[in-house]
């Protein structure tokens, strides 16, 4: 006898399949089987030979000529659940919304950076250019210059407040008693103070202007100016290679003398330099 169910051939006489424990139903029909199902998952199998056999499978069984229906897997089985929300497993979950703020957020600080860094750059650029096309780039005109004066740009030389340019570095000078000569050599700033035994300006003067007559130079006619509280009188010489600007002054008997030397026909760049000194000039306190 063939199972209807699993198919394995049995003893013409056998009543249950070797293979699965299923009861065996003639082909004529002539026997009748009644299941009757039990509670939890075992089922009590009673035949017209009151025979009763174990059941070892999971499911009702049918009655004479119906057919046997096989346990079917969930076709899900070992998969999660089909209602997990998308979010499943994952951190926390932010609204769209919020996360399109945030990205707009960040997007408006990367602009501001760089318009921030465009009007940096354009300032330095700037800048440069100004410097680079500055009148006074020659002698490197610095109005920041700090010296001991407490004053900007400006050195006591001599005991006396005097403008310099911050590319005018000291040099050692016999002649002088403070000298400072610009890095190309094309300037320099010297200061002396002599003794003047009872002489007036006025007086003074005739001598000095043979001294610089005896060195080449020939001078125009002293002028005087008033800067501050001081009367300076104020010289202008030339030797064919060199232009000389002199302040001179007299205060407590003691002579007090100011020269400025430019390289020939370069005066017009150093026009702010002698403004700057001319300004400033007056006694350290």
């Amino acid at each position: 006898m063939i199972c209807k169910v699993c198919g394995t051939k049995n003893d013409d006489n056998a009543k249950i399949c070797s293979r699965c424990g299923m009861v065996l139903i003639p082909s004529d029909n002539s026997s009748q089987t009644n299941i009757e199902q039990q509670t939890g998952n075992n089922y009590n199998f009673t035949t017209n030979n009151t025979n009763s056999y174990p059941n070892n499978f999971n499911n009702n069984q049918p009655s004479n000529n119906q057919v046997i229906n096989q346990p079917v897997q969930p076709n899900n089985y070992g998969q999660q659940p089909t209602d997990v929300p998308s979010n499943y497993n994952q951190g926390l979950n932010i609204p769209s919304s919020d996360k399109k703020n945030n990205n707009k957020f960040w997007k408006i600080l990367v602009i501001i950076g760089v318009i921030l860094s465009l009007i940096l750059t354009v300032l330095m650029i700037a800048r440069t250019f100004i410097g680079n096309n500055d009148n006074n780039s020659d002698y490197n005109y610095n109005p920041s210059y700090d010296e001991s004066s407490g004053v900007a740009g400006v050195k006591v030389m001599s005991g006396i407040n005097v403008y310099t340019s911050a590319d005018f570095q000291e040099t050692a000078n016999s002649s002088y008693a403070a000298y400072y000569e610009n890095s190309n050599g094309t300037a320099f700033i010297a200061t002396n103070s002599v003794d003047a035994y009872g002489l007036t300006l006025d007086e003074y003067l005739p001598s000095f202007i043979q001294i610089l007559a005896d060195s080449g130079f020939t001078c125009a006619s002293p002028t005087y100016k008033t800067i501050g509280s001081d009367t300076w009188a104020y010289l202008q010489c030339n030797d064919g290679t060199q232009n000389e600007f002199v302040y001179l002054t007299i205060k407590n008997d003691t002579i007090y003398v100011v020269e400025i030397g430019i390289v020939d026909d370069m005066n017009e760049d150093y026009n702010q330099l002698l403004a700057n000194i001319d300004a400033n000039l007056s006694f350290a306190s």
